[in-house]
């Protein structure tokens, strides 16, 4: 049995009930029509509808005279203009948001009883990863090996793998899990996308996803869809990364690139040793009714949505780690500048920077730069705006007289600090300024 409940706006929801054209429940603010034949009940509730999940489940089961229903086999389906109350978002429930303009539509398809856009809502994910050593990514060889998996070869035809010569032709492991979620494993290899190759199948993966949608995607809403994909820089066409996200980025939800390393945490939980995908088929292969494949599938959506963003989130840390140590200096110039330069202020402020304060300051810029970059597995992009960031820092442009205002400041020659900044006024905050922006800029660039 599978449960439907959407979310429509008040006055459409007092509408439907006016025309009787689906059944109240008792004298609770939910509709609903039962499918029998297709062992279905959709339901309409009013946004901030939040009558207990449990009880409202209960009298559906005593009305329909249905045994066994539980909030296991409910779907709520909102959008952020369209949302219930919050004891329909719980965890314990399966929630899907989609965009407001649809909701209107599905509201009026349940009211006029046309149901077959319902095909439309289960999120289908895209994993591309690689068959390689059974240790390190042994998440296709568990994908080749299930038996509850569905076959495709290079022409995305299904088959059925005979022996291990057969498992060789493999492209893509399909998994149904629970008639709510379309989970597909694809084969990268021979797929690479270096640069000059005659070969289709030698100049990456994108021609390969575009067969994908077509077949798996067209009926499903594209905030359904999200790829993931391994080594992404060595499989995208030529090698583009960015170019390859703006060829895909209207037809799916979120695209995010990932490796198999533990020294990133949000890569761990992806494809680790106990993370989501080996966890993923531990629960699918179960045969004991305690099958929390669906749970994982939920789990496998938001990584990829958080891993997506993480060359944003990497880019904003390194920004907030930079300007705390720099912020100081600005607070101390910016009040010189307020004070004009007095001379117990100017003793207060030289006496705390002269001698090692300031390089101590851009020595820990420095190693949080190096870090960064020995620690991430940056694109190219990333690590080219990185090494500008540093450059900017250490040679202090002269534009505003910066790195002269700081060695007046360590040295105490308030003369030279002070004519400085009466002729470059807030010359040290613009020059922070310029660095912030920066990193904005950077940050939309990979939005």
């Amino acid at each position: 049995m599978k449960v439907y409940i959407f979310v429509i706006l008040t006055n459409t929801w007092n509408n439907a009930q006016q025309k009787r054209c689906l059944t109240q429940l008792n004298n609770y603010n939910l509709l609903y029509r039962y499918y029998q034949k297709q062992n279905l009940i959709i339901c309409l509730i009013p946004t901030g509808f939040n009558d207990a999940p449990q009880t409202i489940c209960n009298q559906l089961a005593e009305q329909l005279k249905i045994n066994n229903l539980s909030l296991q086999d409910f779907k709520v389906i909102y959008s952020p203009s369209h949302s219930p109350g919050a004891n329909w978002l719980n965890q314990n429930i399966t929630h899907t948001q989609t965009l407001s303009e649809n909701m209107g539509v599905y509201g009026e398809n349940i009211i006029n009883g046309k149901i077959d856009f319902l095909n439309n809502l289960d999120p289908l994910i895209i994993i591309f990863t690689l068959k390689f050593s059974n240790v390190d990514y042994p998440e296709w060889h568990k994908a080749i090996n299930s038996n509850k998996a569905t076959f495709y070869d290079d022409n995305l035809n299904v088959f059925q793998p005979i022996n291990d010569a057969d498992k060789e032709k493999i492209r893509i492991a399909e998994f149904k899990v629970d008639n709510n979620y379309t989970v597909l494993f694809i084969k990268e290899n021979d797929y690479d996308g270096a640069k000059n190759k005659k070969d289709e199948t030698k100049n990456g993966i994108n021609n390969l996803l575009s067969r994908i949608l077509e077949k798996w995607g067209n009926s499903v809403n594209k905030e359904d869809i999200y790829v993931a994909v391994h080594a992404l820089s060595d499989y995208a066409k030529d090698g583009d990364v960015d170019g390859f996200k703006k060829e895909f980025k209207d037809q799916v939800n979120s695209i995010c690139n990932f490796h198999h390393t533990d020294d990133e945490p949000l890569y761990k939980q992806f494809c680790g040793k106990e993370g989501a995908l080996i966890k993923f088929f531990e629960e699918l292969n179960k045969s004991d009714g305690s099958n929390k494949a669906e749970d994982l599938c939920n789990d496998l959506i938001k990584l990829i949505i958080k891993i997506s963003g993480k060359d944003i989130r990497d880019i904003s840390l390194l920004k907030h780690q930079i300007i705390n140590y720099l912020e100081p200096l600005r607070v101390d110039i910016d009040g010189l500048i307020d004070k004009n330069f007095e001379n117990k202020y100017w003793d207060e402020v030289s006496k705390y920077w002269t001698g090692e304060k300031v390089e101590e300051i851009f020595k820990n810029v420095n190693r949080v730069i190096d870090d960064f970059v020995a620690k991430k597995n940056s694109k190219k992009e990333i690590k080219d705006f990185v090494e500008n960031i540093k450059h900017r820092i250490n040679e202090v442009e002269d534009l505003f007289r910066v790195s002269e205002l700081l060695n007046a400041l360590k040295n105490n020659d308030k003369k030279t600090a002070q004519s400085i900044c009466n002729l470059h006024s807030n010359i040290y905050k613009k020059w922070m300024d310029g660095l912030i922006s920066e990193f904005e800029n950077m940050k939309s660039n990979l939005e």
